[in-house]
């Protein structure tokens, strides 16, 4: 699971991605150009590491309900 900032097809991938691990720990890789952000114990965790290194400026939010 990614993110992109922009409209449909195009634009900037943001957010990170989570990677499990065969230990059944989940390694995060941040944003390409930021590299890591750590290892977690659940997926949870991974999914809020990814969460909080999406952008927080309002011109990258949507404007439009799905």
């Amino acid at each position: 699971m990614f993110f992109k900032q922009g409209d449909g097809l195009t634009g900037t991938p943001v957010g990170g991605y989570v990677y499990p691990r065969e230990t059944g720990r989940f390694w995060v890789r941040g944003p390409l150009g930021v590299g890591s952000l750590g290892e977690v114990d659940t997926l949870e965790e991974a999914f809020a590491l990814v969460v909080a290194s999406l952008p927080q400026d309002s011109e990258s939010a949507p404007t439009e309900e799905l």
